[in-house]
């Protein structure tokens, strides 16, 4: 079992993925990673039945989403955003 250190950053949250987030995360994904020419497969995934919806968490500052992780079999996933992404993420 591989431990992974995590870092407390102030009045940031983090909760587990709930109904109707799907579209929370892909708009993450899109504004971390920019253009996405596989988003059409991207968003198929995050929306099917094989999603991971148990291991995945999404981080939020002042109840606006600013990031987003999913464990994968004993992998994890995680991905930042700068202020400016995080502001247009909160636009959700």
């Amino acid at each position: 079992m591989r431990t992974v250190e995590t870092q407390e950053v102030p009045g940031v949250t983090i909760r587990g993925f709930q109904s109707g987030d799907e579209t929370v995360f892909l708009k993450l994904l899109k504004n971390s990673f920019g253009p996405l020419e596989y988003a059409p497969r991207l968003k198929a995934e995050i929306f099917g039945p094989y999603f991971n919806r148990e291991g995945s968490f999404i981080a939020e500052k002042d109840g606006s989403p600013v990031g987003c992780v999913q464990h994968e079999q004993n992998e994890v996933q995680t991905m930042e955003l700068s202020k400016e992404d995080a502001d247009d993420a909160a636009e959700v």
